[in-house]
């Protein structure tokens, strides 16, 4: 047909398949499979047996499931209304999957002797044990349930719940515990652990929670910690899960320290995409974390998330707590901020700026940066004083009353004219004092 011919030459070996078995053409479908499109063999051995089913041909669809690797579970469903045939089937297969489904369907018509010699045949250790607890065949319970152990450490997971429920209610909550959380079954483990008080199966199944376990999960887990006065640990578990706002509040209520890990963790990551409401978190978040820092005096972790906050004024306050005067010329130099340099000039001038040559330079040059004219007038009188006061050096200091007048001379809009005034006044009345007086000394 034109069909086949256009899927052969698309060669769109899948689509004529399926187009030979939408046209009944099975044979034809698994052919082509088989000789050229060898993905798609079982799905058209599985799909044949369908239709073989539908139309009462059991034989010829058990032969067909059987290719498709799927009789294990298929045969079986589909005999489940033909008691007598199932049972020759199941009797007649030698494959351990089959025997095993056989004897879970017998026990659940509760035949639990026949189920126990399947389970044997199929080699299922654990459910044979499980079924000579249901027995209570063994002469001491005691070595019942040490037997049973290592077989449910290499159980599936479906059978370490059965076993470890089996453990809870014969009172070994360790071993439940350890079981249910072997079997990933975490909310149950901590019921069992948080109820028997068993505190270190608890701090097991913690090592297991991260940012993508269950918010339900992590915030049982710090309750936990909070009812047992282990808030440090409590705060640590809200982090891994995200639950930031949480954690900030007990940091703050409790007065945890904040270390730098700890506020690493707390840190909410930078998207790439411009989520406006992410970003609000995250700034919020990391102005939240440079506060409760700057509370607990680590100014220097204070400085850096303001910093990454993008609040430059409230990280140069930070810094300045700190009294590192290295880091606050640096962090002066690269903010570039008229602020942020006046108030680097501020902070050096509580230093012993008269002695150290480097310190005075700099204040000149972030004054002058700040474009801070008057503070830096002031700045030059204040140098002039020295310099009579300890120096007697009157040539120095008339040289540095007049770089006062020549920066007062720059402030075009003074913040208080008045003030200004009598400033200019005071600086002219000095120079010309002093200038008597070396006049005079000459």
């Amino acid at each position: 047909t034109d069909a086949e011919h256009l899927f052969r030459e698309a060669k769109r070996l899948d689509l004529l398949g399926q187009l030979f078995e939408a046209q009944n053409k099975f044979k034809e479908a698994i052919e082509l499979a088989s000789s050229e499109n060898k993905i798609r063999e079982k799905t058209s051995y599985y799909n044949y047996a369908r239709t073989l089913e539908k139309q009462g041909k059991v034989a010829e669809a058990i032969d067909m499931y059987t290719k498709a690797d799927c009789h294990r579970f298929e045969v079986p469903r589909m005999l489940l209304m033909r008691p007598r045939e199932l049972l020759a089937y199941l009797n007649n297969s030698e494959e351990l999957e089959v025997k095993n489904w056989h004897a879970q369907y017998t026990e659940s018509t509760g035949d639990m002797e026949t189920a126990l010699h399947l389970y044997e045949q199929a080699k299922d250790t654990l459910s044979m044990t499980r079924l000579l607890c249901y027995f209570n065949r063994e002469d001491e319970e005691h070595d019942m349930l040490e037997e049973l152990w290592p077989l449910a450490i290499l159980a599936p997971r479906h059978s370490q719940i059965d076993v470890a429920k089996f453990y809870e209610d014969n009172n070994q909550s360790d071993r439940a515990v350890m079981l249910y959380h072997k079997a990933n079954l975490l909310h149950k483990a901590l019921d069992v652990a948080f109820r028997t008080r068993q505190y270190s199966a608890l701090q097991l199944i913690i090592m297991d929670v991260n940012a993508d376990s269950d918010p339900a999960l992590i915030r049982k887990c710090a309750d936990y910690f909070m009812q047992n006065d282990q808030i440090d640990k409590a705060v640590d578990l809200l982090a891994t899960g995200k639950d930031y706002m949480a954690a900030l509040e007990l940091i703050q209520q409790h007065n945890v320290v904040l270390s730098e890990e700890l506020a690493e963790k707390l840190t909410v990551e930078k998207k790439s995409d411009d989520d406006a409401e992410h970003e609000r978190l995250r700034i919020y978040t990391l102005e939240k974390i440079a506060e409760i820092a700057f509370d607990q005096g680590n100014y220097h972790l204070a400085t850096k998330k303001f910093t990454q906050a993008g609040n430059k004024l409230r990280a140069m306050k930070a810094l300045l707590k700190s009294g590192d005067t290295e880091k606050i010329c640096f962090f002066a130099q690269v903010s570039r901020n008229s602020e942020i340099y006046i108030m680097a000039g501020n902070y050096l001038q509580s230093l012993d700026w008269q002695n150290q040559s480097e310190i005075l330079k700099n204040i000149i040059s972030f004054y002058s940066k700040g474009k801070a004219m008057d503070l830096l007038a002031n700045f030059y009188v204040a140098c002039a004083q020295v310099e009579i006061d300890e120096f007697q050096n009157y040539e120095k200091a008339l040289d540095a009353l007049n770089q006062a007048s020549k920066c007062l001379i720059k402030v075009v809009t003074p913040r208080d004219p008045d003030v200004h005034k009598r400033a200019v006044e005071l600086v002219n009345s000095r120079m010309s004092t002093i200038k008597r007086y070396l006049d005079i000394k000459r």
